[in-house]
C-alpha cells in the first residue's frame, strides 16, 4: 500500500479498533480480521500491538509477549493481509501497566498511591506518566514497532494519570518533577482555592502533552507515514481526562489527526455530537476519529442497542468525523453477535454515501465556545454545577431552537477562526483574559454578534475573580459588586414584548428564573426595561416553596436580566444569570428559546435552515461545492437525557412530516433534492433562496442532499 505522508485517509476512511486480550494470539486470525474488515466496509483496521503484551517476538526485555505467540510475528502478518486487501493498519499501545517482573527491577517507573503502596490491576501495575516506563521504555517500544512494521497509524490507549479508575499519583518522580517544575512542594490534596493546586492541575496536561510529543519525535524520524494519533476525551468525560491530563488542544500539535473517545454509555446522548463539533473546531481540515463501542463498558463482549449506536454514529459522520468502532473480544469463545449485522449495514451506508458524509465543510453560522479552564477554574470541585451544565444548556438551546452550529475551543478564538460566524454563544465564559476580550470585541465591531451568560469575563485564566468584570466595558455598563445566588422560584418580568430576543415566548407575563444574578447599572448598555427580576415567590426563604393563599409575584427589583449594546458594526447581548443551565437543570424551553432568539438578534440574521415539526433535532448543515447536505438525528427516545445512568436506548420515536426550509448561496438554483438514508429523492420547492422540503419520517437520523447549480 502506498504510504501517505498526508494522512489523508483519516479523513476517510471508516475504521475499527479491536482489543486483544493478552493471551489471544493462539485464536488471533489474520485472515478473518481481514473479513471482518471488509464486511464492515472499513478504510482502516486497528489492532493490539505491544505496551501491555506484545504481538510480535519483541527484543525489549520487560516487554511481555503473549503467552501463545510461539514466535509468530501476528503484527507484521496482519499489517500484510490488510495492506494486501487496500486496508490501513493502525496499531494500538498501551503504556498504562507494567508486568510485575518490570516492577521488580524498576519500581521507582510506578504509580504510587497516598500512602505510598504500587497501585495493583490484575496482575499487572499501574506505571507512572513521569517515570521512565513512559518516557524511555515506551519510547523503546514505538522505536520498535514502526522501525520493525509499516504500520498506517499507531494511537495510545490509557496514556494518561489516574486511569482505569485509580486515583492520583503520589510516587517519587511525580514530587521532584513537580518541585522541579515550579518550586514548590507536591499538593498532598485536592484544593480549588490553592494556587498550588491549580499549577499541579495544569502542570499534568503538560506532561502528558509532552510525552506525545516525545512519540512524535520518534515516529516522524523513523517512519513518517505513520500517523501518531493521541486517544482524548472532551467535555462530558471531565472526571476522567481532568486528573488523567488529557487536554486535547495541548495534544493535538503532537498529532497527525484527532482521536476521541465516546463510550460511557452513561452521558448524554448528544456527546459523540460534541466531540466531532470539537474537532472539526480544532481543525476541520485534518481528519479525525471518534470511537463508537459495539458493548458497553462494563460489559465488553455484550453489544449496546442498535437504535442507540445508530443515533450515536450519526453524529459523528453529520459534523465532519469517521466513526471508529470498538470492537473487544472478537476472538473470544463466547461473544454477543446480535448487533454485529446491524452496524455492518450502517458502516456500508456511510461507505457507499461517501458522497453525503465526505470531503465536506459545515456551514454553521453560530459557534458555542467550550473552555476545558471555565471548567477547572470556574468548575472547581463542582464543575456540573458551577460550569458543564449551562455549557450543556447551551448546547441543548441551539438543538431545540434548529439552529446549525459549530463547537470552538476557547483557546482556539481569534479573528480568522471567528470571521465565518454571524453569531458566538458564551455559556458563563468566566476565565477570560484581556487578549480574548480584545479578539471579540474586534469581531463585534467587524459586523459579529456575541451573546453571553452569568459572570462571562468575571476572572482572570486561573478563575481569580476581577475587580471589574472584563464583559462590563464590553458592554458599557457597571457591575454592582452584588450576585445573588441560589435563586429558587424566582421570575423575569417581561416588560417589552415586542423585543426579538422575546419573539418565541407567547402570551406570558414572566418567564421562570432560578440560580445565580449578577447586578449591573445598565450604563451606556440598551434593553434594561426588557426583562427584570421578580424575587423567589416563597414561604421561607431558599425553599422555593410557597403557599398557595399567598403566591403573588410582589416586590418587582430594577435588577436587568437582559442587557445590550451596539459594538461597531456588530452587537453584544448579555443574560447576567443563567438561562442555559437553568433549562438544562429544570428541562425548561423558555430560557434556552431567550438564548436562540437572542443569536438570531444578529445583525442582517436569517435562518440557514428552518424545521417546522415535533421533536428535539439536532440539526448540522455541510457543503462542499455544488451541493449542500442537512443531517437532523433524532433525540426522542425513552432513554433520557441527564447525565447518570439512564436507561438504555432500545428504540428511538420516529418524527413525521418535517418541513424543511433550507437557504441555499445567493445565485444558486437547486436542481435535484435526496433523502440520503431513506434512498429516495423528494419533491422540492425553491422560493427566492430557500428551498422548502418535507421530510415524510425519520427514525434515528436523515440527510437532505439539496444540488445545485449558479
Amino acid at each position: 500500500m502506498t504510504p501517505d505522508l498526508d494522512h489523508r485517509w483519516l479523513k476517510d476512511s471508516l475504521a475499527m479498533i479491536t482489543t486483544m486480550r493478552a493471551d489471544d494470539a493462539s485464536r488471533w486470525d489474520p485472515g478473518k480480521l481481514v473479513e471482518l474488515a471488509r464486511s464492515f466496509s472499513l478504510g482502516a483496521l486497528g489492532f493490539s500491538v505491544g505496551g501491555v503484551t506484545a504481538f510480535y517476538p519483541t527484543r525489549l526485555p520487560d516487554h511481555p509477549v503473549s503467552p501463545s505467540l510461539d514466535g509468530r510475528d501476528l503484527v507484521g502478518e496482519t499489517i500484510a493481509a490488510l495492506h494486501a486487501a487496500g486496508i490501513r493498519a493502525i496499531g494500538r499501545i498501551d503504556p498504562s501497566l507494567g508486568s510485575p517482573q518490570a516492577y521488580a527491577r524498576y519500581p521507582e517507573r510506578f504509580a504510587r498511591d497516598a500512602d505510598g503502596q504500587p497501585i495493583k490491576l490484575h496482575d499487572f501495575y499501574l506505571t507512572c506518566p513521569n517515570g521512565d516506563h513512559f518516557r524511555v521504555f515506551m519510547i523503546d517500544v514505538v522505536r520498535e514497532i514502526v522501525e520493525r512494521h509499516a504500520l498506517d497509524g499507531l494511537w495510545a490507549n490509557a496514556a494518561q494519570f489516574s486511569p482505569w479508575s485509580t486515583g492520583r499519583c503520589y510516587c517519587d518522580r511525580c514530587r521532584t518533577s513537580f518541585r522541579e517544575a515550579f518550586g514548590k512542594d507536591f499538593p498532598e490534596r485536592e484544593d480549588w482555592n490553592d494556587p498550588v493546586w491549580k499549577q499541579y492541575n495544569e502542570w499534568r496536561y503538560t506532561r502528558i502533552a509532552d510525552w506525545n510529543r516525545m512519540v512524535k519525535a520518534v515516529i516522524d524520524e523513523v517512519r513518517p507515514a505513520c500517523a501518531w494519533l493521541p486517544l482524548s476525551q472532551v467535555i462530558e468525560s471531565w472526571d476522567h481526562t481532568r486528573k488523567g491530563g488529557w487536554d486535547i488542544d495541548m495534544t493535538i500539535p503532537h498529532a497527525d489527526g484527532v482521536v476521541l473517545e465516546a463510550q460511557r454509555r452513561y452521558c448524554n446522548l448528544w456527546w459523540p455530537g460534541m466531540e466531532a463539533r470539537y474537532a472539526q473546531g480544532m481543525d476541520d481540515q485534518r481528519g479525525s476519529g471518534i470511537t463508537i463501542s459495539y458493548f458497553y463498558p462494563w460489559w465488553r463482549f455484550t453489544h449496546a442497542p442498535v437504535a442507540e449506536n445508530r443515533v450515536w454514529a450519526a453524529q459523528m459522520v453529520a459534523n465532519g468525523a469517521r466513526p471508529w468502532l470498538h470492537l473487544t473480544g472478537y476472538f473470544s469463545e463466547h461473544f454477543d453477535r446480535r448487533g454485529l449485522e446491524p452496524m455492518r449495514a450502517l458502516f456500508r451506508f456511510f461507505h457507499e454515501r461517501g458522497d453525503v458524509y465526505q470531503d465536506r465543510r459545515s456551514a454553521a453560522e453560530v459557534a458555542l465556545v467550550y473552555s476545558r479552564t471555565c471548567l477547572d477554574y470556574t468548575g472547581a470541585a463542582q464543575p456540573d454545577l458551577n460550569y458543564l451544565d449551562g455549557f450543556r444548556g447551551a448546547y441543548n438551546a441551539l438543538m431545540d431552537g434548529r439552529l446549525p452550529f459549530d463547537l470552538l475551543s476557547d483557546k482556539n478564538l481569534s479573528a480568522r477562526s471567528l470571521a465565518r460566524y454571524k453569531a458566538v454563544l458564551l455559556p458563563n465564559l468566566a476565565c477570560m483574559d484581556e487578549a480574548l476580550a480584545r479578539i471579540l470585541q474586534d469581531y463585534m465591531e467587524g459586523g459579529g454578534h456575541v451573546v453571553a451568560t452569568y459572570r462571562t469575563g468575571f476572572c482572570d485564566r486561573w478563575g481569580n475573580p476581577r475587580t471589574e468584570p472584563l464583559i462590563s466595558s464590553l458592554l458599557g455598563a457597571r457591575y454592582t459588586g452584588e450576585t445573588r445566588t441560589d435563586l429558587k422560584a424566582a421570575y423575569a418580568l417581561i416588560g417589552r414584548r415586542d423585543h426579538p430576543v422575546l419573539a418565541d415566548t407567547g402570551d406570558t407575563d414572566l418567564l421562570p428564573l432560578a440560580g445565580g444574578v449578577c447586578r449591573f447599572e445598565a450604563g451606556l448598555a440598551d434593553d434594561a426595561d426588557v426583562l427584570r427580576l421578580v424575587p423567589p415567590v416563597e414561604a421561607r426563604p431558599g425553599s422555593g416553596m410557597s403557599v398557595p393563599e399567598f403566591n403573588a409575584a410582589a416586590g418587582i427589583t430594577d435588577i436587568p436580566l437582559l442587557l445590550s449594546r451596539r459594538i461597531g458594526a456588530g452587537s453584544l447581548v448579555y443574560f447576567p444569570w443563567e438561562p442555559d443551565r437553568i433549562g438544562f437543570h429544570f428541562g425548561l424551553r423558555d430560557p434556552m428559546r431567550l438564548l436562540a432568539q437572542a443569536l438570531r438578534a444578529a445583525p442582517g440574521w436569517s435562518d440557514l435552515v428552518t424545521i417546522d415539526g415535533p421533536g428535539l433535532i439536532d440539526t448540522s448543515v455541510m457543503d462542499k461545492p455544488g451541493s449542500r447536505v442537512v443531517t437532523l438525528v433524532n433525540f426522542n427516545t425513552h432513554g433520557g437525557m441527564r447525565s447518570g445512568n439512564r436507561r438504555a436506548v432500545e428504540e428511538v420515536i420516529p418524527l413525521h412530516e418535517l418541513r424543511l426550509a433550507v437557504r441555499l448561496p445567493a445565485g444558486a438554483r437547486c436542481v435535484g433534492a435526496e433523502l440520503a438514508v431513506a434512498g429516495t429523492p423528494v419533491p422540492y420547492l425553491q422560493e427566492g433562496e430557500r428551498v422548502r422540503v418535507t421530510i415524510p419520517r425519520m427514525t434515528e437520523f436523515e440527510s437532505l442532499v439539496l444540488s445545485w447549480e449558479t
